[in-house]
C-alpha cells in the first residue's frame, strides 16, 4: 500500500517531532481489516509489526450496549437469555472488534450471573447461597477459599456441600480473615466470573444490615428498622477497612433501599386536586428532614425542618397550590445525608389505569380529583 526507502517515500507523508519520525498513509481501513508494518534494517532481519483496524464496529457495540438500561451499563434489561449472550460472545469472538465491546459484554455475563443469586450467607459453621431462580442448574459453580476448591455445584448436582430446594449449602468452619468466593466458569471466558467475594468479619458486617428486611428481597423493613440503626450501620460500612470496595458498595445499596423506606413512613399520603397537592406527613418526623416539590422536573416548593417555603403546612399537611394539568409530572423528594430520594412521583400511567398505590405508605391521588 506505501513504502517508504530512506528518504524515497511513495502513497506516504513522513513528519518529524524531535528524534521521532511519523509516518501518514492516506488508507482506508475497514472494520475487522488487518494491517502490518514490516521494517528492513541494514542486516536485513526484518521487524514485523501487525495489529487489527482499531474501528469499533459501531452497531455491535450499541447492540451490546441495549443490553442494559442505563448508559452506565450496570442494569440488563429484562427477558435477557444466555443464549443471546453466546451470540454476542460468538460474533465478538469472530470479528475481534476493540476491546470495549468484550468488555462490556462480559460485564452484562457477570451481571447476568449474579442475578440468579438472590443471596450468600457467611457465618463460622458455613456458606450459604440462595439462588433466585432455577436457572442456576444451567452452570457449574465453585466455592474456593483463597485460591482452593472447597466445594462445587455442577448444574445442580452438589459435591462435598448440600442442595436444599435453591439453597446451595457448603459446611466447613470458616476462618475470620480467610476469603471466600463463588464463582462459575463458562467457555467464551479464559477467566471465571467471580459472583461473591467476602470474609467473615465482612458476613458478620452484612448480618445487621440483612435484618432490617424481612427477607432476602429487600421490599420490607422489620420492626428493628429506625432511623438511628440505619445511620450507626452506615458509620460502620463507610469506616471499617476490613471491607472490600466491591462488598463496600453492595452494603451502601441495601442501606439506600432501607433509608428510602423510611423516609417514605414520614407520609401516610398525597393528595392531589386540579389546584393543589398536598403532603400528609405521619407525626413530627418531618420536621427532621428537607422536602421539595417539582412539576415537570421544575422546583416549586419545599419544607425545610418544618418551615414552608412557597406553600403551607397546617397540622402535618403540607400543601403547595397551583393549577396542575392531568399530564403533569408532580415529585416529591427528600435531601438527606448528601443523596436525594423520590418518595412520590405521578405520572399519567398510573392515573389513567387507577393504580394508586405504588407503595404502601403512599397513597396516590384518585384521577376524578383531577
Amino acid at each position: 500500500m506505501s513504502t517508504l526507502n530512506h528518504t524515497s517515500a511513495v502513497n506516504c507523508s513522513v513528519s518529524f517531532d524531535g528524534d521521532r519520525c511519523y509516518v501518514d498513509t492516506p488508507i482506508q481501513i475497514m472494520p475487522g481489516e488487518r494491517w502490518a508494518v514490516n521494517i528492513v534494517p541494514n542486516d536485513f532481519d526484518i521487524i514485523h509489526y501487525e495489529a487489527a483496524s482499531n474501528h469499533d464496529y459501531p452497531l455491535l457495540l450499541a447492540s451490546i450496549k441495549n443490553l442494559f438500561t442505563d448508559e452506565r451499563c450496570v442494569v440488563l434489561k429484562p427477558g435477557l437469555t444466555q443464549q443471546a449472550l453466546n451470540m454476542y460472545f460468538s460474533e465478538v469472538n469472530s470479528l475481534k472488534p476493540n476491546a470495549i465491546h468484550a468488555r462490556l459484554l462480559h460485564r452484562a455475563q457477570r451481571i447476568f450471573l449474579e442475578n440468579m443469586i438472590r443471596s450468600v450467607q457467611i457465618t463460622s459453621q458455613g456458606i450459604s447461597v440462595t439462588f433466585a431462580t432455577a436457572e442456576f442448574k444451567n452452570y457449574n459453580y465453585q466455592l474456593k477459599v483463597d485460591k482452593y476448591t472447597f466445594a462445587r455445584l455442577d448444574k445442580g448436582y452438589p459435591l462435598y456441600s448440600e442442595l436444599v430446594e435453591n439453597t446451595w449449602i457448603t459446611k466447613l468452619s470458616v476462618a475470620h480473615n480467610l476469603l471466600y468466593s463463588i464463582s462459575v466458569s463458562l467457555d467464551h471466558s479464559s477467566t471465571p466470573y467471580t459472583l461473591f467475594s467476602g470474609t467473615l468479619a465482612e458476613g458478620n458486617i452484612v448480618q445487621p444490615i440483612r435484618a432490617l428486611f424481612t427477607d432476602n428481597t429487600m421490599t420490607q423493613l422489620t420492626s428493628l428498622a429506625d432511623q438511628k440503626t440505619v445511620t450507626a450501620l452506615y458509620a460502620t460500612v463507610n469506616g471499617n477497612p476490613v471491607i472490600s470496595i466491591k462488598n463496600r458498595a453492595d452494603y451502601r445499596s441495601y442501606l439506600n433501599i432501607a433509608q428510602h423506606m423510611l423516609l417514605q413512613r414520614t407520609i401516610t399520603k398525597v393528595v392531589r386536586t386540579a389546584s393543589s397537592l398536598s403532603v400528609h406527613f405521619t407525626g413530627e418526623a418531618y420536621k427532621q428532614f428537607n422536602f421539595k416539590m417539582y412539576v415537570n422536573n421544575a422546583y416549586v416548593s419545599e419544607i425545610t425542618q418544618g418551615e414552608a417555603y412557597y406553600s403551607s403546612v397546617s397540622n402535618g399537611v403540607w400543601t403547595t397550590s397551583g393549577t396542575h394539568d392531568s399530564d403533569d409530572n408532580c415529585k416529591v423528594t427528600c435531601d438527606y445525608k448528601g443523596a436525594t430520594y423520590v418518595l412520590y412521583e405521578s405520572n399519567a400511567a398510573d392515573r389513567h389505569t387507577e393504580t394508586w398505590a405504588q407503595d404502601p405508605y403512599v397513597t396516590h391521588c384518585d384521577p376524578r380529583d383531577l
